[in-house]
């Protein structure tokens, strides 16, 4: 067992342990500062996204005010048909770039 012990006392130098500690100190920092970066990047996304909300809630209080039901009906028709051909622009959008994937690949 002393033998161990004393490989061990001979292996742990201390400059061996400085550069230890010094390696992971250098990995928290950097770790830190990622997490500090992604917070401040969500933080701005954030941020922009309750602002596109607020002007997209002024605008519907605005064209509710204005609009007629006759129109709301309309308008809501061609909301609907709008995201049915966004969908299928989507899928084949979708299926062209896997086509050429898939022939880059090969």
């Amino acid at each position: 067992m002393s033998f161990k012990l004393q490989n061990v006392k001979d292996w742990l130098t201390a400059e061996r342990v400085a550069i230890f500690f010094g390696l992971l100190s250098t990995c928290l920092i950097v770790a830190l500062v990622m997490v500090l970066v992604h917070r401040d990047n969500l933080w701005l996304q954030l941020d922009e996204a309750q602002r596109k909300l607020d002007v997209l809630e002024d605008y519907i209080q605005n064209h509710l005010r204005t609009a007629t039901p006759d129109q709301l009906l309309k308008s809501r028709g061609q909301q609907m048909i709008l995201r049915l051909n966004n969908s299928l622009v989507f899928r084949i959008l979708w299926a062209s770039i896997n086509n050429h994937l898939i022939s880059f690949h090969n």
